[in-house]
């Protein structure tokens, strides 16, 4: 029933946007032609093209590169995408609260910490409830609101034909803190900072372009204790997902491995407070 429920939720979802981008030829998002309840199913409309993360990938090699321009130019216009529908859905009447992203957090935590997974201790579920707590309580009007969240807003799940570009998949779409999407994007990108086969000036010139193209991530925002909040968010997904990923690995390499080091860093300093 549950899953029921999501895909008529995605079908109806994408009807809307559909319609609503329509009026701008770059940004789209595929018509659902069909859903099939019976099968849990969703057709859509053919989308042609690359995902964006290949180009991405293509142009940021250190040898054998694709060229940058076109590269940048999509970063931009996912952007720009984004802030449009941002701008759609938008809520302005609900109070931003950041006590469901805490629990989120703690229920990952709980799961780490009785897997015994090192540097992770039950102290850090109650750093991460008092930065939700200041989070809630540092207003920044206008700028940290409610709107549409993708849920899994990255290069991966964005189809370009290197003029314009299609957002797929928002099976984990919700009403949700604006910052989640945009967050989510630089996450994902900025990983590429973790193989030697990239040049990491590239991986910078992406994201850099992509807030160009989005422009809603003010000094005063990205400061903000919602930003570390979702950022840390982010980042402990990263360090769930090789808990579960590189069980084939022994316990030494996994936790000693240059990206879980980084992470578990990168997380203890966001939620230091």
């Amino acid at each position: 029933e549950k899953a029921l429920l999501g895909l008529t939720s995605e079908f109806e979802i994408m009807q809307r946007l559909n319609q609503v981008f329509a009026a701008s030829p770059r940004l789209n998002v595929p018509n659902p032609v069909k859903f099939y309840p019976e099968t849990l199913s969703l057709l859509t409309e053919e989308v042609i093209g690359t995902e964006l993360e290949t180009l991405f990938s293509r142009a940021a090699l250190l040898i054998r590169r694709a060229p940058l321009k076109n590269a940048l130019e999509m970063a931009e216009l996912a952007g720009v995408w984004l802030k449009q529908f941002q701008f759609m859905t938008k809520n302005s009447e609900l109070a931003v609260s950041h006590i469901a992203l805490a629990h989120y957090c703690q229920e990952r935590l709980d799961y780490l910490v009785a897997k015994q997974v090192p540097g992770i201790t039950i102290n850090m579920a109650g750093n991460i409830y008092r930065l939700a707590d200041i989070a809630d309580r540092q207003a920044v009007p206008g700028h940290i609101f409610y709107c549409g969240c993708h849920g899994d807003f990255a290069p991966h799940n964005i189809i370009t034909d290197r003029q314009s570009l299609s957002v797929l998949d928002f099976t984990d779409y919700r009403l949700d803190i604006n910052l989640f999407d945009p967050i989510n994007f630089l996450e994902k990108v900025g990983r590429m900072h973790s193989y030697f086969r990239y040049r990491h000036t590239v991986v910078e010139q992406l994201n850099q372009r992509f807030l160009q193209g989005y422009g809603l991530l003010s000094t005063e925002v990205v400061d903000s204790a919602s930003y570390r909040l979702i950022q840390a968010r982010c980042v402990l997904l990263r360090i769930f997902n090789i808990v579960l990923a590189d069980e084939k690995y022994s316990p030494q390499k996994r936790y000693n491995s240059r990206m879980y080091l980084k992470s578990l860093t990168e997380f203890s300093e966001l939620i230091d407070c």
